[in-house]
């Protein structure tokens, strides 16, 4: 069974175009993009999960490599946000944070006014 544009009779080439905006318009559109990554996230989970029942996928991993590749994957997705705070100079940590006082309240203002 092919694309609809070929079985019309149209050269093949037309119907690769169709075929490719098809897709694109499939893409584009947010609903649709939000159903196939659910359908992949769901297909992605359901194949490591069956994995996990048998030895043979079981393989050894060097913990420093692990980490290693854990702070590799931090840096890259954080970059941009890493970015942001030192062009706005957010400090994540109260380390050498000014600290402000604020009022103070006093024995002789403590809510009554004197009238």
């Amino acid at each position: 069974m092919g694309s609809p544009a070929i079985e019309k009779g149209q050269d093949k080439e037309e119907g690769i175009k169709e075929i490719i905006f098809d897709t694109f318009m499939l893409a584009s559109n947010p609903v649709a993009s939000v159903i196939i990554s659910r359908y992949s996230f769901t297909k992605a989970f359901v194949i490591a999960f069956v994995m996990t029942f048998f030895s043979m996928f079981d393989v050894p991993v060097f913990w420093p490599i692990l980490l290693c590749y854990w702070i590799v994957l931090f840096v890259l997705t954080m970059r941009r946000q890493i970015a942001h705070m030192i062009k706005y100079k957010y400090i994540p940590f109260n380390v050498g944070k000014q600290k402000y006082g604020g009022k103070k309240s006093s024995a002789s203002s403590s809510g009554s006014r004197g009238d």
